[in-house]
């Protein structure tokens, strides 16, 4: 019988001289990227955010983040038009992002609450937050 070396004992296998070059890149080489907030690549609060903000006329958005409707993106005016809630966008406007994470998640508020019903969204996936979808309460039919 011959003795062969355990599987765990033996030498790593040679990569191909191709693979190492491909791993000692520059790109491959670079965990984080920098954030540069004046050519736009920053995760959050940028310097150059614009105001937040969102004013309604007879149901219709007319102008958010400071940008008047005639300058909506494409992005911009399927937003305005499908996903935020007209009736209640100014009032939900007016509430602390904290407090909404708040009302969100809490299972002890009501899905009647005021609070609660000013920042629902135009439509949504039904089913609880977490992961599952948009509360039901928070998104209206069309």
């Amino acid at each position: 019988m011959t003795s062969a070396a355990h599987p765990a004992q033996q030498p790593p296998t040679p990569r191909s001289k191709r693979t190492q070059v491909l791993e000692n890149r520059p790109v491959n080489l670079d965990g984080f990227v920098e954030e540069w907030p004046e050519v736009g690549l920053v995760a959050m609060d940028s310097p150059f955010d614009p105001e937040p903000g969102v004013r309604v006329e007879d149901g219709v958005i007319v102008e958010m983040d400071g940008r008047r409707r005639a300058d909506f993106d494409f992005l911009d005016r399927f937003i305005a038009d499908r996903a935020i809630d007209a009736e209640v966008a100014e009032e939900a406007m007016g509430l602390p992002a904290h407090e909404i994470a708040n009302m969100l998640l809490d299972p002890h508020v009501a899905r009647s609450d005021e609070g609660v019903s000013a920042c629902r969204t135009s439509k949504g996936p039904p089913g609880p937050i977490g992961g599952r979808g948009f509360p039901r309460h928070l998104w209206r039919a069309r």
